[in-house]
């Protein structure tokens, strides 16, 4: 679930200009589209992720599969229903769907079942890297897209930031060099895909020149986001003690809770540190 609200958030935050919309219900049981984007006229000015305005129609809907979900060829299948249903309620006819809608299957890493998709010639390649059609007549645009074969250049930005693997790798490399700025969308994104993947980066020497300038300064952020333990277990209780005051895990997470993580000694040292203050 926390990868899922990093792409609907990460969308929103950078689709600014268009109608984003989470979780849209659809019919009558409790069907949800992950993503319901509107851009009509795409007013954006200037796009921020050109590959989609080249794409995007005024309605578009998203089915997202991040690196930690098992994406099964049957999401294809639930994605063409939410499009009838999401038609249907807002009485769009079938012929309006070409020129109104669209929809997006994105995944962080290359589903298994698109390799008989690809045999069988159901899809093929576009001329984008990462992007896919089908190869039949359908009532409108269906584009499928593997974040991890997206081209590592700065106009990929920000889905990139979506990518797992060597993918993700790259991408850092590619921003650690430029001078982001302190407090802006894409640092946000930057520091939550390196906290998210950490076991995966942590080796990476350049992480040197973004961890104190840009990570650490959002690990506070991350952890009101979700929460101290998970942080924790993502990237360790040392490096949240690089960003964060002893005393603050100690009050944030209790004092039996930080005995189990630091041991009690450390623990008591904080405590004595807590006591000198209060007096």
């Amino acid at each position: 679930m926390a990868f899922d609200n990093f792409f609907k958030e990460l969308m929103r935050d950078f689709l600014s200009g268009c109608d984003v919309k989470f979780d849209d219900a659809v019919g009558i049981l409790p069907l949800k589209i992950d993503l319901v984007v509107k851009c009509p006229g795409k007013t954006l000015e200037p796009f921020p992720i050109p590959l989609l305005e080249t794409h995007f129609s005024p309605i578009n809907l998203f089915e997202y599969k991040s690196s930690h979900d098992a994406p099964k060829k049957q999401d294809l299948s639930k994605l063409v229903g939410y499009l009838g249903l999401y038609c249907d309620q807002h009485g769009i006819g079938i012929e309006e769907m070409r020129s109104k809608m669209a929809i997006w299957y994105i995944s962080a890493k290359w589903p298994s079942f698109f390799d008989k998709l690809l045999k069988d010639n159901i899809i093929s390649k576009t001329d984008t890297h990462g992007l896919y059609q089908l190869n039949f007549p359908f009532f409108c645009s269906y584009y499928l897209m593997v974040i991890n074969e997206l081209d590592v250049i700065e106009e990929n930005l920000p889905l990139l930031l979506l990518s797992s693997d060597d993918t993700l790798k790259n991408t850092i490399r590619l921003i650690a060099p430029k001078r982001i700025k302190p407090g802006s969308t894409l640092e946000k994104y930057l520091s939550s895909a390196i906290l998210k993947n950490y076991e995966e980066v942590h080796t990476m020497t350049e992480l040197q020149s973004l961890l104190p300038e840009h990570v650490k300064r959002n690990i506070k952020l991350a952890i009101e986001d979700i929460g101290l333990k998970e942080v924790i277990q993502l990237i360790g209780v040392e490096e949240v003690l690089k960003a964060m005051r002893p005393e603050e895990v100690l009050k944030a997470m209790g004092p039996e809770e930080v005995v189990k993580m630091l041991g009690i000694k450390k623990t008591e040292q904080i405590l004595k540190k807590l006591k000198a203050k209060s007096k």
